[in-house]
């Protein structure tokens, strides 16, 4: 294609795109989304986590007491761990005293920081209430991490049980009090029961993303670069949270013949937790169509 061409057909993409006032997409080496997106699973001050295996739990696990009957999918407590909410773990139907308490092994040392607690599908009674979480590290003694009052989050549904990242390679609950629907006294049941170990804590800023896959938090795309400690070549950058500025976006504009050059992948998913703010101060989901010429490619 001739350079008249070629500059031809970038202005008639640029004002189709403006009209629209979306970016679409451009056939190129370079990937940039800006969309309505999820982000990656973390809790309220950036803790990020990534569930263990179930298995060495699955063979590991004892408790106080359990149902032997296999009424209602109740069993022992193998069977928090077995991936079938509609069965699980339940104490004994006759003991109603408490405290019931439920253990299990990790398979080895990992640093965890978050216990998903799901009830049984069908699990009207024994639905965790006052608890209490311990760890251990080997041959350590118990340690509590974690007493709480759990809301009822009633049948099949399920809530996180945060700690402080610990190093452990043993879990108990201990289940003081429950909700029941049709039994009185303290009874215990898991639908299923899933361990998070902690894989990175996030500093957060006003804006957090990922230069060369490194998730850093800063003021600013600039300060996030700098903190990022890449001073070669930046093949990507993902906004993964927080508020980006079309400062931030000029930046790329500005740098473009730099070290922004070698950019392959840029993300901003749009979302509840990641939000756009024009030059106006406006949020806004139309972005600013120049600043995303980088190096004569244009991108998405």
């Amino acid at each position: 294609m001739k350079k008249r061409e070629k500059k031809v057909l970038l202005v008639w993409v640029m004002t189709l795109a403006m009209l629209f006032g979306v970016l679409q997409p451009a056939v190129g080496m370079n990937e940039v989304r800006a969309e309505e997106g999820t982000v990656s699973e973390q809790n309220e001050v950036g803790v990020k986590y990534e569930a263990l295996p179930k298995e060495p739990m699955k063979t590991s696990a004892t408790a106080s007491s359990y149902q032997d009957s296999a009424q209602w999918g109740d069993g022992n407590a193998s069977l928090a761990f077995d991936g079938d909410v509609n069965k699980g773990w339940h104490s004994q139907y006759d003991s109603k005293t408490g405290p019931h308490w439920i253990q299990w092994s990790l398979g080895g040392v990992h640093n965890i920081g978050r216990i998903a607690y799901q009830v049984k599908g069908t699990g009207a009674n024994g639905r965790f209430k006052e608890i209490k979480v311990e760890v251990k590290n080997g041959e350590a003694d118990w340690q509590t991490v974690k007493e709480e009052t759990l809301a009822d989050v009633g049948q099949g549904g399920s809530c996180n049980i945060d700690f402080d990242a610990v190093e452990a390679t043993d879990v108990k609950i201990t289940i003081k009090s429950s909700y029941n629907t049709y039994e009185s006294g303290v009874l215990a049941s898991a639908g299923e029961l899933e361990v998070y170990k902690v894989v990175q804590e996030v500093p957060q800023g006003t804006v957090n993303a990922k230069i060369n896959g490194v998730e850093v938090g800063g003021e600013s795309l600039s300060d996030v670069i700098t903190k990022s400690g890449v001073t070669d070549e930046i093949t990507s950058i993902e906004f993964v949270s927080g508020t980006v500025t079309s400062e931030d976006l000029a930046l790329l504009k500005a740098k473009k013949k730099g070290i922004f050059k070698t950019i392959e992948t840029f993300k901003l998913n749009l979302s509840d937790t990641l939000k756009f703010v024009d030059k106006n101060g406006k949020n806004s989901k139309v972005l600013p169509i120049l600043h995303f010429i980088i190096s004569g490619h244009f991108i998405q």
